[in-house]
């Protein structure tokens, strides 16, 4: 959503079994038509990560599967669904999809082995070509959450 809203090209990938809200989907059409910018959904991972300048994969959880679960049936697909797309993660090869020059970001605390590899996540070395921006993403937040304490207290 804060990409499209900064006028960013946008590509969201998510499995298919796996739809984010129709509101949040309707704003960010609604931001990129404002800004100029373009709004992309997709189902394929890796297309979705070639010549991309910046990388945000997240791990993917569908409310439909977080219902309360009835029977047994109900938790079994939701661990096949997941089974299913255990290769969605931030991985070498991954990276090596987007732009050289790529930065993998993360809001953190990262699922490590799950949804990103240490190689990606610990990789903040500019002369290897793509990096993680993750630890300073989370150091920039902590500086900001301080300053809206400060602001409000």
């Amino acid at each position: 959503l804060g990409a499209t809203l900064m006028g960013c090209n946008t590509v969201l990938a998510h499995p298919p079994e796996m739809e984010l809200d129709p509101q949040i989907i309707a704003a960010c059409k609604a931001n990129a038509e404002k800004n100029g910018s373009n709004f992309e959904i997709t189902d394929d991972f890796e297309a979705a990560a070639e010549g991309a300048h910046v990388l945000y994969p997240k791990a993917w959880a569908a409310t439909s599967i977080f219902k309360p679960p009835v029977g047994e049936d109900s938790e079994e697909k939701a661990l096949e669904t997941f089974n299913k797309y255990k290769n969605w993660k931030a991985t070498r090869e991954y990276m090596e999809l987007a732009d050289k020059n790529a930065i993998y970001m993360h809001c953190l605390p990262a699922d490590r082995a799950w949804e990103v590899s240490n190689e990606v996540l610990d990789n903040t070395n500019p002369a290897s070509g793509w990096r993680s921006a993750a630890f300073d993403e989370a150091e920039n937040r902590l500086h900001v959450q301080k300053a809206v304490m400060a602001m409000t207290m």
